[in-house]
């Protein structure tokens, strides 16, 4: 749930192919490129997990009622993983006053959490990952499976022919509502200017066409080379601090 004035994010000029930016995509290992839905281990994601499983039943004593913990877990999902991986989520051990610090400073930096479900959330997470809660196994996987997950396939726009000048105007017809016109974020979408997945075009294409969480799929709207327009626009852009 990574208002700060000048983020770090990873570059797509001719500077990719360094070993610092390579470093850097490996470090995504841990908190997952913006629009993969990997995640360290085999398993599924939390976000399948919260999908799939029942609902977590609460102990006695404890405050949140059914109702509450779904509501908190879909919050969860729709906030929380659209940056973070399932890992940084669950292997987190914290008190209540740790957690709350943690959802606001998540929501300083903009995350799209509604102002009604912060207490819920910070609620569930302080009762299923509290300090007093045994410690997760930490997932295991190999640095050469990890590097494959995270590195660029390409650093160039798509060879279809793509123009920048159309993904413009396709993206403010179809994006910027939620990303705005600058592609920066808004409340409901994140920054997707100078992001890692920029340089995996399979892994963005596949979310601009089946969507991700709360954002739907264009398939039905957005042709192939539609698409790709969008792609060559982002990856002109560079993040601007004053925007």
């Amino acid at each position: 749930m990574e208002t700060y004035s000048s983020p770090s994010r990873p570059t797509l000029s001719r500077r990719a192919s360094r070993p610092a930016l390579m470093l850097g995509l490996v470090g995504l290992v841990v908190s997952i490129p913006l629009w993969s839905d990997r995640s360290l281990g085999s398993g599924p994601t939390l976000a399948r997990r919260l999908d799939d499983a029942p609902a977590v039943q609460t102990p006695p004593g404890d405050s949140q009622d059914k109702d509450d913990q779904e509501m908190a877990r879909l919050a969860l999902r729709d906030n929380c993983l659209i940056c973070h991986s399932e890992e940084m989520v669950i292997s987190q051990r914290l008190t209540q006053p740790q957690w709350k610090a943690e959802v606001e400073k998540m929501v300083g930096f903009g995350s799209p959490l509604p102002p009604d479900q912060t207490d819920t959330l910070i609620t569930y997470l302080s009762e299923q990952y509290s300090d007093s809660t045994p410690s997760a196994l930490p997932a295991r996987i190999r640095y050469t499976q990890a590097l494959e997950q995270v590195k660029p396939t390409t650093a160039e726009i798509p060879p279809h022919g793509s123009q920048a000048d159309q993904g413009a105007t396709l993206f403010a017809t179809h994006c910027a509502a939620c990303h705005a016109p600058t592609a920066q974020g808004l409340d409901l979408g994140p920054n997707l200017v100078e992001v890692a997945t920029l340089l995996r075009p399979a892994d963005f294409l596949n979310v601009v066409r089946t969507g991700r969480h709360r954002m739907p799929g264009f398939q039905l709207i957005l042709n192939p080379d539609q698409e790709k327009d969008i792609l060559a626009w982002l990856q002109s852009k560079r993040y601007a601090t004053d925007p």
